[in-house]
């Protein structure tokens, strides 16, 4: 059936952009690459950059943005270090490393992503969404920061706001003449209209974007 098939989709979104799926592994140096670093390096590291508390005033001077320029591995050896604070429930810890890696790599998004799922499941949701605005601040027609925010938005109850929030970007689509771009907005609108039971509407947006591209599993 439509419905359960809408809610198979809206799960299987929500799961793929869990924590520890969206990870990217570097590009490698063309030198030689160093030896590993080990974890207790990293959290010497972050220590140090804590304790200096001059992270903010001097990212690209640090010695954490230094120490993960030069060295390939650092970057996943501390995914390893943050996924270990995870696993053991220091989720503050967790988003201390996350913060210093979005200082330190402000045009790795994904640092902002995970940021921004963490907190939401610290039960912060407010400073999870201003993250999720920061990602759209970059990129205005980002589907999954679209995406989590209007859920987030619509579990707080601004049920009128996130639909505006998605009619901007729709404009911005349409103005930019980004067919796909505006295609996914729309979607996401329908499923914001799933989710708060307005099931015409929501089913009427399922069959316009089907009649336009009924190869899009999504409708």
């Amino acid at each position: 059936p439509l419905i359960s098939s809408l809610k198979t989709t809206t799960a299987a979104i929500v799961f793929a952009a869990a924590v520890f799926g969206k990870f990217h592994q570097l590009p490698a140096r063309a030198s030689p690459p160093s030896p590993p670093p080990t974890l207790e390096k990293q959290e010497e590291i972050l220590e140090e950059e804590t304790h200096k508390g001059r992270f903010e005033e001097d990212q690209e001077n640090s010695p954490l943005t230094q120490f993960l320029e030069s060295n390939s591995e650092a970057v996943e050896a501390l995914k390893s270090l943050l996924q270990q604070k995870l696993e053991v429930g220091e989720d503050e810890e967790g988003l201390k490393i996350l913060r210093k890696l979005s200082s330190a790599q402000p045009e790795n998004t994904e640092w902002k992503f995970l940021m921004a799922r963490l907190l939401n499941e610290m039960g912060k949701t407010q400073e999870s969404r201003e993250v999720f605005e920061e990602i759209l601040a970059r990129n205005p027609l980002s589907f999954e920061a679209l995406f989590e925010n209007a859920l987030l938005m619509d579990r707080c109850g601004e049920g009128a706001a996130v639909l505006r929030r998605l009619e901007e970007a729709l404009k911005i689509a349409e103005e930019e003449k980004k067919v796909k771009e505006a295609r996914d907005v729309r979607f996401i609108m329908a499923q914001v209209q799933f989710l708060q039971k307005n099931v015409e509407e929501a089913l009427q947006s399922y069959e316009e974007l089907e009649k336009e591209d009924p190869t899009d599993f999504r409708p």
